[in-house]
């Protein structure tokens, strides 16, 4: 029951709203990029299936543009979040009426994101 919640409140996202909710609420500052794709592989949302090409690429997409944004910069094997800019992507995501309306989804998803990358 939980997953087919989980899968309802996840499709009306875009992949940039995920992506940027498990950031801005993961309790540390860097991230491994093959574990968010895995991660989100383990959603069951169709979109983020890793044996289909086109999905790895949509999360690829949007680090890329929040490396441009400045709000993550690789490092080795990681990304570092920019903790400056967090704010800034939650201000952006109210805008957008992510938050609060999925805060507590998006809170939790990316507790599991943290426990599942140690």
């Amino acid at each position: 029951m939980q997953t087919h919640a989980r899968r309802f409140w996840l499709e009306e996202l875009s992949t940039t709203d995920i992506v940027a909710g498990i950031l801005i609420n993961l309790p540390t500052q860097t991230f491994q990029e093959k574990r968010l794709y895995t991660f989100l592989e383990q959603t069951g949302d169709s979109r983020f299936r890793i044996g289909r090409a086109g999905n790895i690429h949509d999360v690829r997409t949007v680090l890329s543009f929040f490396e441009m944004g400045r709000i993550v910069v690789p490092t080795y094997e990681k990304y570092y979040i920019v903790q400056a800019m967090k704010d800034f992507v939650k201000e952006e995501l109210k805008k957008r009426q992510v938050l609060p309306r999925h805060a507590t989804n998006l809170e939790t998803l990316a507790k599991s994101f943290a426990s599942s990358s140690h």
